[in-house]
C-alpha cells in the first residue's frame, strides 16, 4: 500500500486513514496560452487533529489574531512513499463543525502553475530584466541604430517613425505642414531630431527575457520562422516622445561620499555609502538627517532622496546649493541600510 503524505510549507498534515485523493493530471499545452493548466485534486478532507489545526492556526476561532488567511494558496508538495510527487499550492475551502468541534478541513491542491496568466500575475514589459540592451540615447547612438545591425547587434533599431508628428517631404512654403517637412534647408530647421525616435526591441529577445524571469521554455518551430525572427515591438508605451514631456524615468543613483574624516559614531561605511544603525538597541526608531548640498555649476532643479534598503521613503526637490533636513526617518530594526540618492528632474543626465 502506498503511503501519502501532504506538506503545507514544509509542516506534515494528518490524513484521514479512509480519505481518497483523486489528484487530475493534465497534459499542457502551450499552443494556446490562454488554456495552460496543470495538475490539481478533487476537494478532499483532512481531520482537525492537533497537528493540522497548529497548521491552520486554529481557523474555526474568530478570536485568534493573526489567523491563517484562507484566501492566499500555501506552498505544498505531496509525497508518495517518501518520495517527490508534485509540488503546488492548496487552497483551504471551508472547515467543517461536529458538535461545536471542529471536525475536518476541506481544501483542494493545484500544481505549481495554473495558467500562465496566474504566473505573470499583474507584471508588464517593464518588470522585465532587459537591461543587456541598455544604450546611450542620443544623436550619434540612435543614428548608428538606422541600421538593424549596428546596435546592439540586431535586437534594438531605431525605425523612422514619430509618434508625435506626421513628416512630409519637400513642400512649398506656404504648405500648412511646412514645419512639419523633413527636407533638409540651411535656412530652416527641419529634418529630423533624435529625441522623435523611438526604439523597437526584437520580440524573440522579450521571450527570452520572459523565460528567464518565470522560469518557463516556450517551444515551437515559429520561434525560429524567418518572418517571426524579424518581428520587433515598438517602445511606445505613453503617448508622445521618448522622454521630453513624460515623467522622469532616471532612477535615484547613490551619493558617494569622500570625506576623509572618519564619521562619529561609526556607523555610516565611507566604502558603500551607507548608514547602517547598528549601535542601537530597539526597532522602530526615528532619524532626522540633515543635509548640506553644492553642486558647482549645476542649475537646474533635482531630487535628493533617502532610500532604506533601496526604497525610497523621503525625497526632497532642490536647486543650487542647499541645506535642509529630512525629518522622521523610520528605521524598522538595527540591520537597515539607509543611503542618499540624487537625480535630475528631466531625463537627462546630470552634467557639471
Amino acid at each position: 500500500m502506498n503511503q501519502v503524505d501532504i506538506y503545507i510549507d514544509n509542516k506534515r498534515l494528518d490524513l484521514f486513514q479512509d480519505e481518497q485523493i483523486n489528484l487530475n493530471l493534465i497534459a499542457q499545452n502551450y499552443k494556446d496560452p490562454a488554456k495552460v493548466h496543470t495538475d490539481f485534486s478533487q476537494s478532499f478532507t483532512v481531520p482537525a487533529s492537533q497537528t493540522n489545526n497548529a497548521i491552520f492556526k486554529h481557523y474555526y476561532r474568530v478570536d485568534v489574531f493573526g489567523g491563517f488567511d484562507a484566501r492566499l494558496r500555501q506552498d505544498s508538495r505531496i509525497e508518495i512513499n517518501a518520495l517527490p510527487f508534485r509540488t503546488g499550492v492548496v487552497q483551504l475551502e471551508s472547515i467543517e463543525i461536529k458538535d461545536t468541534q471542529p471536525y475536518a478541513y476541506s481544501m483542494t491542491f493545484y500544481g505549481d502553475v495554473v495558467n500562465l496568466a496566474d504566473l505573470f500575475g499583474e507584471d508588464y514589459l517593464y518588470n522585465l530584466d532587459l537591461s543587456g540592451l541598455d544604450h546611450d540615447y542620443n544623436g550619434e547612438t540612435i543614428k548608428s541604430g538606422f541600421n538593424q545591425d549596428a546596435l546592439e547587434g540586431d535586437n534594438v533599431f531605431y525605425p523612422l517613425m514619430s509618434p508625435v508628428r506626421n513628416w512630409v517631404y519637400n513642400v512649398g512654403a506656404a504648405d500648412p505642414q511646412h514645419d512639419d517637412d523633413i527636407h533638409f534647408a540651411e535656412s530652416h530647421d527641419h529634418g529630423i531630431h533624435y529625441y522623435e525616435l523611438k526604439p523597437a526591441v526584437k520580440v524573440t529577445k522579450i521571450l527570452e527575457a520572459i523565460e528567464d524571469k518565470y522560469g518557463i521554455v516556450l517551444t515551437g518551430s515559429f520561434l525560429t520562422s524567418s518572418p517571426f525572427t524579424g518581428l520587433y515591438l515598438w517602445a511606445h508605451r505613453y503617448e508622445g516622445y521618448m522622454y521630453e514631456g513624460q515623467p522622469t524615468a532616471m532612477a535615484y543613483q547613490k551619493v558617494n561620499f569622500n570625506h576623509t574624516a572618519a564619521p562619529t559614531p561609526d556607523y555610516f561605511n565611507l566604502s558603500t555609502d551607507t548608514f547602517t544603525p547598528e549601535g542601537v538597541t530597539g526597532s522602530g526608531d526615528i532619524y532626522d538627517i540633515y543635509f548640506d548640498v553644492d553642486i558647482p555649476s549645476y542649475t537646474d532643479n533635482y531630487y535628493l532622496a533617502v532610500l532604506t534598503n533601496g526604497v525610497v521613503v523621503a525625497e526632497q526637490l532642490l536647486n543650487g546649493p542647499q541645506t535642509g533636513t529630512f525629518l522622521d526617518i523610520p528605521i524598522t530594526n538595527y540591520f537597515d541600510s539607509v543611503t542618499l540618492g540624487i537625480k535630475p528632474t528631466t531625463n537627462a543626465p546630470m552634467v557639471y
